[in-house]
């Protein structure tokens, strides 16, 4: 152990292998976003699976035999 007279600070952000580890995930992080299957998840996500707006689902409940059903909304604002 150094002791604080000979102590040194490197700061992670000015050192080659950090900077180069923060460039290769960045990259990574770009190449997702342009990856089409990337875009479709996201379109599907912001429209909606339907593209008009947020997913709905119908809902139905059983109860013996009788089926109440409870109609999707068109989209919620």
């Amino acid at each position: 152990m150094a002791s604080a007279p000979d102590a040194a600070v490197i700061r992670l952000q000015s050192h080659p292998a950090f900077a180069a580890a923060e460039r290769r995930a960045e990259e990574l992080r770009a190449a997702m976003r342009r990856h089409p299957s990337y875009q479709s998840r996201l379109h599907r996500a912001v429209l909606g699976e339907d593209g008009k707006g947020a997913m709905v689902r119908e809902l139905r409940v059983l109860r013996g035999t009788t089926v109440l059903e409870f109609p999707a909304r068109d989209r919620i604002s």
